[in-house]
């Protein structure tokens, strides 16, 4: 859920810039499309409502992961507290 506390409005500026761009395919070295979500880092996983169809995995500090590599999933790891530190496809 976006809210309009801390980081919110910057959120949802960032989700219609991407959706604005969904219609592009990605590039093959990111499958994902991780680049588009890059202003996400330092912001709250939980608060991320990915577009339709799009396959997000939230991967914190220690957490167990299957070794199912899924190219087009965006991948979130985040730090102890939530916050996004870096995205990837997988």
């Amino acid at each position: 859920m976006l809210s309009a506390g801390r980081g919110g409005v910057h959120l949802l500026g960032l989700l219609a810039a991407t959706l604005a761009g969904c219609g592009e395919a990605a590039p093959a070295n990111d499958p994902c499309g991780a680049a588009h979500f890059a202003g996400l880092v330092g912001t709250s996983a939980t608060a991320f409502e990915p577009p339709e169809g799009l396959r997000v995995r939230i991967v914190g500090p220690g957490d167990m992961v299957t070794m199912d590599h899924d190219p087009a999933r965006l991948n979130l790891r985040t730090d102890r507290q939530g916050l996004i530190q870096s995205l990837d496809c997988g």
